[in-house]
């Protein structure tokens, strides 16, 4: 003998529907989430990547390298000084040209000096940016440069600012270098952009994300940072916590700057800086 039960057969109805919600829902989330993911990877490196400056060389004497790394070639301009080597990174807005004002005042400091050009900037514009090729090609620059002209890793000195703040402490982590300077640093990429646009979601779409407080704290060679307290792209508390995190470091504090830093630094702070390079 059989019942039919119309309470048991709601029920079962009543789980097929909310299995269906499920699953849609589920569907739906993926859906959002890859979408987001495919939107964080275009439009971070939108923001990140913001290559405007032109192509020229910068105007003090010097050598166009160009050295194969993969499927790219690698641009960098290097004069040669001395047995001391300065590799030097960009910001996000420049290229070999406009990062030359550095270039040359190190290499009146005595310094041979390597200006490492970023994929899809300057003279290297047709190739892909992202945080993994400029460390690609970063690596390539010093280690042709340090084999070939023979710079011993104890005589070279990474010099970010701005976006190759990042850089410069990447190389170090890989220990190319034996000392650092970095002028108007950041923690990270999304920490930046939590400052300047929403505090959460960029932690979220972020994938380049250029992490130097996470890597600080294994680095122990010397750290020299440069910051101003009026640097509202690069905030001054970024430096500040920076030079408290890294193992040996020391902070030049610039009152009156914005992130246009070189314009405040006077003869008596590059002296500061010569004294820590020596």
């Amino acid at each position: 003998m059989s019942f039919y039960s119309p309470r048991f057969s709601y029920i079962e109805l009543k789980l097929v529907n909310n299995n269906f919600l499920m699953y849609k829902f589920l569907k739906y989330s993926c859906f959002l989430f890859l979408l987001l993911e495919v939107f964080g990877c275009f439009v971070s490196r939108k923001l990140i990547f913001l290559a405007q400056g032109k192509d020229t060389l910068p105007s003090y004497s010097g050598t166009l390298l160009q050295i194969q790394n993969k499927d790219r070639i690698v641009y960098a301009y290097f004069t040669r000084n001395s047995s001391r080597l300065a590799v030097v990174f960009h910001g996000q807005h420049g290229t070999l040209q406009s990062i030359s004002y550095l270039g040359a005042k190190l290499s009146k400091m005595g310094f041979s000096v390597l200006l490492v050009e970023y994929p899809g900037y300057g003279k290297a514009k047709r190739y892909f940016s992202s945080e993994n090729n400029v460390y690609s090609d970063a690596d390539a620059a010093i280690n042709f440069v340090q084999k070939n002209f023979s710079f011993s890793k104890q005589n070279t000195v990474a010099v970010g600012y701005s976006l190759g703040t990042g850089v410069a402490v990447e190389m170090a982590r890989k220990n190319l270098v034996s000392k650092m300077i970095l002028f108007a640093p950041y923690t990270s990429i999304p920490d930046v952009a939590s400052y300047r646009y929403v505090p959460i979601l960029p932690q979220i779409l972020i994938w380049d994300r250029f992490n130097s407080i996470s890597k600080s704290k294994d680095i122990t060679l010397p750290v020299l940072i440069v910051h101003g307290k009026k640097d509202i792209a690069v905030p001054y508390y970024m430096g500040e916590t920076l030079s408290k995190s890294f193992f040996n470091a020391k902070l030049i504090t610039l009152s009156n700057a914005n992130h246009s830093i070189f314009e405040f630094i006077t003869e008596t702070h590059w002296k500061l800086i010569r004294d820590f390079v020596q």
